[in-house]
């Protein structure tokens, strides 16, 4: 049940609900439309968060794979790469430094880190070490959000 998404399902209904709980759960209630868009940032973030975090989780498992024992070759990726390095020094340091109540929301900034997480996302042992997920604990449906 570890990274199920329990605390971040919980987040998401309280900060669409309120502790109050007013509104009418429906979208014809100017009251519900202004939390739904006022929510928006805030899950934004957590997706950013989350992509980051699975491809950093990627990244060392690849590195594993591609390892003995497992020798999974398809998995390699050559991290002597200088675009590679650069993304991935950039996306380790938006999860290590990113939690949910910080803003990172500077557009070139957030270019640079949706750019560094797409080179990464379309590396061959990137894909390949998705496809053996099975073997370590990855978020569900993480690929959904990653192919966007």
């Amino acid at each position: 049940s570890g990274s199920s998404g329990k605390s971040t399902l919980f987040r998401q209904i309280e900060c669409i609900h309120g502790e109050d709980n007013y509104g009418t759960g429906n979208m014809n209630d100017e009251r519900d439309v202004a939390r739904y868009f006022a929510t928006m940032p805030s899950m934004k973030r957590t997706i950013r968060y989350n992509c980051a975090g699975a491809l950093v989780k990627l990244l060392q498992k690849s590195d594993l794979l591609s390892k003995e024992p497992y020798n999974l070759q398809e998995c390699m990726i050559d991290f002597n790469n200088e675009e590679i390095e650069n993304a991935i020094k950039l996306v380790v340091i938006f999860s290590k430094n990113a939690n949910h109540e910080s803003k990172c929301d500077d557009p070139e900034e957030l270019a640079q880190l949706a750019d560094a997480m797409n080179l990464l996302w379309k590396l061959d042992g990137v894909r390949a070490t998705f496809k053996h997920r099975q073997y370590f604990s990855l978020m569900e449906n993480i690929d959904y959000f990653l192919n966007k």
